[in-house]
């Protein structure tokens, strides 16, 4: 999915009210229509598919970046509701799966582009991708980025992991009543789900760099300061 072109920075900062506000009801709504899928072509990944009868795409995107970006999900057990997944999945589901530390970490990691992780580079720019995943992890790494087929099988298993993780993120987010500040053209760079909100601070940082930005990128100048600024707005940098 295309990031989305927002002209007015003013109008990323989408307020939502005490009583059951339309922002509200969209984060709602996603929750009730969407489903998480396994995409099979390349390295195969996890996607939130979303069932919304003529929902727009700016609609959805707009609700998934509130839950992505300032949205709270913590390490713990949770019940598996089987009706937000796809049968086609790359394991069996269980009736409940306890969330790690591993797991929060590789949806901070994972390269995401609403609506599912990269199936090609998930975590980084190698299609051998349990290497992304072990450097990311902390993991020991051999010399020339090789790793023992002990750990490649430990870092296949976490990735099929995610297709149950990402659900339960669905289901078990949290975002309170408030007002949030989106990226100014969406996801546009390698992110993940943050899972806690980024500090006030950040957020002022970038809602102070957003005419600059805007600037650059209509001047045709590089990217690089648009992409570092919403990069730390996400965690990711």
């Amino acid at each position: 999915m295309r990031g989305l072109r927002w002209r007015d920075p003013r109008s990323l900062r989408r307020t939502v009210s005490g009583r059951r506000s339309r922002s509200a009801r969209r984060r709602s709504r996603l929750r009730e229509t969407t489903r998480v899928i396994w995409h099979d072509g390349l390295n195969g990944a996890p996607l939130v598919d979303s069932a919304w009868a003529g929902a727009e795409p700016a609609e959805f995107e707009r609700a998934f970046l509130a839950l992505a970006l300032h949205g709270t999900f913590g390490a713990g057990t949770c019940r598996v509701q089987a009706e937000r997944y796809d049968s086609a999945g790359p394991r069996p589901l269980p009736a409940r799966f306890t969330v790690t530390e591993d797991h929060r970490r590789l949806l901070q990691l994972a390269w995401w582009r609403p609506s599912g992780i990269d199936p090609k580079y998930p975590f980084g720019t190698r299609e051998d991708y349990p290497i992304d995943m072990a450097l990311g992890l902390g993991r020991a790494v051999g010399p020339g980025y090789r790793i023992s087929e002990v750990l490649r099988s430990e870092m296949e298993g976490l990735y099929r992991d995610l297709w149950i993780v990402v659900g339960l993120w669905l289901d078990a987010v949290a975002l309170t009543p408030g007002r949030y500040q989106l990226p100014w053209r969406g996801v546009r760079a390698n992110w993940g789900l943050r899972q806690t909100p980024p500090p006030a601070a950040e957020v002022a940082d970038y809602q102070a760099k957003v005419p600059r930005i805007e600037a650059a990128a209509h001047a045709g100048d590089p990217v690089v300061d648009r992409l570092n600024a919403e990069g730390r707005l996400f965690g990711k940098i």
